[in-house]
């Protein structure tokens, strides 16, 4: 037969409830005249079947085993979050609402489809990145762009020699910095202020002349501050900007010369090409001319080989092509 459960039991458990987690198992012992560990261990047997003393007492309904899950039912659909702003907040204080852009606007004016307008430049900066059309551009930019050569090697030699003329440039300056390493510079720090004035002041009605003091305000010196500036900072940021300007130029140069190697090599592959073709054109000569041999040896005296007309055939590449033959060759 099972043992019969304490009273005590429910009364501890309510107690701990009651006081909100505030009350300590050992002082809760006390008043129900029981040790500390006996109320250990009740609140022990009641989390294993489901009783969670610590969810109870922060207003929290258990269900069953799981202690820590609030009493929902099982296959109910999750809360919706409502959307918008909570009620009763100040978000729209001093807005009318309502009113939306001023009748009669011209703000979407020739945009259709809600974003910004087709070929836009409201993120356009410096440019460096900006799309351009044809159609955009103005006759100024049109006959520019007529005149630009794009040949390769003609831009690559324009690259080239613009980098030598800015290497020149930054050269110059490095040497005008030289010339003068201790630049002394001046600061001069002017602020309005008030000063006090004395004037005199000559009553006509008594004849007596007395001094006031005026106040007004004046700009006035009131710091100078005078350094000696080393231009070797500048010369040395010059020569740093300066070494990667040469560096370009050296990438520069190296992409004219594969350039102009793949140029001198497409001209000799041409060359070698038309050296083919007529060597092809004397082998089909050659040919023509064996056949007619062998037709004139079958039958010397037939009129129609004797004019089979074999130069007609060959035509102009055929006689160009046996000038300067021999039967060596």
């Amino acid at each position: 037969m099972a043992r019969e459960r304490s009273p005590k039991w429910e009364q501890a458990r309510q107690m701990f409830v009651d006081s909100k987690v505030q009350m300590m198992l050992k002082d809760i012992g006390e008043k129900l005249g029981v040790s500390d560990a006996q109320i250990r261990k009740w609140k022990r047997e009641d989390k294993k079947k489901g009783i969670d003393w610590d969810a109870l007492a922060n207003g929290h309904v258990t269900n069953g085993a799981n202690s820590h899950v609030t009493n929902q039912q099982p296959n109910a659909p999750p809360k919706k979050k409502p959307h918008g702003a909570p009620k009763g907040n100040d978000n729209a204080r001093g807005n009318k609402g309502g009113n939306g852009a001023p009748r009669g606007n011209k703000f979407a004016a020739g945009n259709s489809g809600g974003g910004a307008p087709h070929r836009n430049q409201n993120a356009y900066r410096t440019g460096e990145f900006a799309a351009i059309w044809m159609d955009a551009l103005n006759d100024n930019e049109k006959a520019m762009l007529e005149k630009v050569d794009t040949d390769p090697v003609e831009s690559v030699r324009r690259e080239i020699g613009l980098l030598e003329f800015r290497e020149f440039r930054m050269m110059r300056d490095i040497e005008a910095r030289k010339s003068g390493l201790n630049d002394k510079q001046r600061r001069v720090l002017q602020e309005r202020m008030q000063v006090k004035e004395p004037q005199q002041v000559h009553n006509d009605r008594t004849g007596e002349t007395s001094t006031v003091v005026v106040k007004r305000e004046v700009m006035a010196v009131t710091q100078i501050e005078e350094t000696e500036m080393r231009a070797i900072d500048d010369i040395l940021a010059i020569e740093e900007a300066l070494t990667r300007v040469q560096d370009k130029k050296i990438k520069a140069a190296k992409t004219l010369a594969d350039l102009l190697a793949q140029e001198e090599k497409l001209a000799m592959d041409r060359e070698k090409l038309e050296l083919a073709r007529k060597q092809v054109e004397l082998a089909e000569a050659r040919l023509d001319f064996d056949i007619y041999k062998e037709t004139r040896k079958e039958d010397p005296d037939d009129d129609e080989t004797e004019g089979d007309g074999f130069d007609e055939a060959g035509g102009s590449n055929a006689s160009s092509a046996w000038e300067g033959w021999t039967e060596e060759s």
